[in-house]
């Protein structure tokens, strides 16, 4: 019995060598909290730092990225409360860790003379290597998927009554729309401004990663 033991545990521990990173495990996320003391600002901070990713400089280009979107929403924050005071806040929420892929969406606010503006940032990685997936390296080679998902999203914009809130009649989508991916979903935003009324803030479009059967790569669909 010891013999099968001692076995079955080289077995595993040769599995463990062998097996790409993306396998290995999730990548771990820490919150780093900020602090901003300052006059005339109310503004709570925080943002992730990850480990676990395959490639150290990316997953270091990554953490500094990231780093520096809060501490420059920190500085704005200071800089607007010399016209009048500040309330505001930096955060994020990590949307998808698993299948050898890692998305979080960072949220940064601004409230000031009675407006508030609101600004969504997606970043998605691959867990192995650390590269940055733009939108358009989610899907196969010569796929039109600006098309795929211009149909989708005008369809959205019709279903939640905004026509009459677009700045200028909807045509398509960027072909790097920011965006983040779920388990299950493709998450596009549209920046407050962008395309839609600033009342509206930031617009999304949810599109079911099942809708998008042969346009994109199957290491997306989990």
């Amino acid at each position: 019995m010891f013999r099968r033991l001692k076995l079955a545990a080289l077995v595993l521990l040769s599995l463990a060598f062998t097996l790409p990173a993306t396998a290995l495990g999730h990548v771990h996320v820490e919150t780093v909290h900020s602090p901003l003391d300052a006059p005339g600002v109310q503004f709570e901070c925080v943002y992730p730092h990850v480990s676990g990713i395959g490639n150290v400089q990316n997953q270091q280009k990554l953490n500094r990225s990231l780093r520096e979107q809060a501490l420059c929403a920190q500085k704005q924050a200071e800089y607007a409360a010399k016209a009048a005071p500040v309330r505001g806040s930096f955060g994020y929420e990590v949307t998808r860790n698993e299948g050898g892929t890692f998305s979080l969406v960072t949220t940064r606010t601004f409230t000031q003379n009675g407006r508030t503006g609101t600004v969504q940032k997606g970043v998605t990685v691959n867990t192995a290597d650390g590269r940055v997936y733009s939108l358009s390296g989610l899907f196969v080679d010569h796929a039109d998927y600006v098309g795929v998902l211009s149909e989708q999203v005008q369809a959205q914009i019709h279903a939640k009554g905004l026509t009459d809130r677009l700045r200028r009649p909807f045509k398509q989508i960027g072909a790097e729309q920011d965006f983040y991916l779920t388990k299950t979903e493709l998450v596009l935003l549209f920046q407050q401004g962008e395309s839609f009324t600033e009342d509206c803030g930031v617009q999304t479009f949810r599109i079911s990663l099942q809708s998008l059967d042969g346009t994109l790569k199957p290491v997306f669909r989990l």
